[in-house]
Formats: C-alpha cells, sequence, structure tokens
C-alpha cells in the first residue's frame, strides 16, 4: 500500500483517500511511526443524505437564530439538518451546506466551515436560494400532498424532515387509543 500513497499522503498531511490536504480529518492508522489520516465522508464511502446549517452558534441568540434556519431548512428541503456546533464537521459529509448569511462570519468555526465547503466545490446555499426549491410535502403513508407546511422533529440533534400528514398521525393516534 505504501507505494501507492502520494509523499503527503505518507507524510500525513493528506487524506489517505482522496490526497486533499484541506478539512477535518481523522486519525486511521500509522505507516512507518507516521499517523495517516482521512476525511470521515471518503472512509463512509461518500457524502450522507443530510443538510449541515452553518452560522454563529457562540450565543444563546446565535444559537436559536441558526436552529431556527436548520428548521426552516429541514422543512424545504424535506432531508435531515444538522446544525454545526463547533469545527469538528467534515463538510464533505454532507449533501450541502447552508449557512446564515446574517452570523456566518461571526464566529471562527462557521467563517471556517463555509470556507471549506465553498473551496470543495459543493452546494453551499443561503435561505434565499432555498426559496427557489419548491415545499413538497407528501405523506409516506397515504402518499397523499399535505395541505399544511410540514413539521420537523428534532431527534438526537438532528432535525428530521415530516413525513406524514395531519389527517395520518390523527388516525393512528385513534387506532393506538383503541388499541389501549
Amino acid at each position: 500500500m505504501a507505494h501507492t500513497l502520494t509523499l503527503a499522503q505518507r507524510d500525513g498531511v493528506a487524506c489517505v483517500a482522496c490526497n486533499g490536504d484541506r478539512g477535518y480529518m481523522v486519525p486511521v492508522g500509522t505507516l512507518d511511526g507516521i499517523p495517516m489520516f482521512e476525511h470521515p465522508s471518503c472512509a463512509a464511502g461518500g457524502p450522507q443524505e443530510a443538510i449541515l446549517v452553518v452560522g454563529d452558534t457562540t450565543t444563546p441568540d446565535g444559537l436559536a437564530s441558526v436552529t431556527a434556519l436548520a428548521y426552516d431548512v429541514a422543512s424545504r428541503m424535506q432531508m435531515p439538518t444538522v446544525v454545526a456546533m463547533g469545527r469538528q464537521y467534515d463538510v464533505r459529509a454532507f449533501d450541502t451546506v447552508v449557512y446564515d448569511e446574517t452570523s456566518y462570519l461571526d464566529s471562527i468555526d462557521s467563517t471556517v466551515l463555509w470556507a471549506e465547503a465553498s473551496e470543495a466545490d459543493m452546494p453551499v446555499l443561503t435561505l434565499d436560494d432555498l426559496e427557489e426549491f419548491d415545499l413538497i410535502a407528501e405523506c409516506t403513508w397515504c402518499g397523499e400532498t399535505a395541505d399544511d407546511d410540514p413539521m420537523p422533529t428534532l431527534i438526537e440533534g438532528v432535525w428530521m424532515p415530516a413525513r406524514f400528514c395531519g389527517g395520518c398521525i390523527d388516525e393512528a393516534e385513534r387506532q393506538e387509543r383503541v388499541n389501549a
């Protein structure tokens, strides 16, 4: 394997999979006593179907603003959405990065993540950019399009998009009461 690595990879400054020398990497072993590193997205086989939301989360107001943005993104895009808390994210592990254009330059972490995403030549969008996407909310059970906006749910730090219409939720709750 050592003969297929570039000098930067053998020196431990570039990802052993993609040879990229920027972005968040984790140690994956050693070669001749030198630690080797890899981007988590390379180890996972590419980006996950999720969106990373970047903005200033260093203050309570900033965190509330970025969390609200993540909620809006999950509603509009119908994809799991993660709020970046700190810099320890491999932006390439995400399908898209959405940044809070009012605050992303207010913290070093969010500025670095925005720059890494821009440099990686991946989709980097604002909420205004997302307004161009149609909001489609189809119920997983009945397939009908919901009349109201879907309401994402926060599960273990990830905004998960709504998948069921109000009528199906009401019916499921009624069935649960009947079966109890």
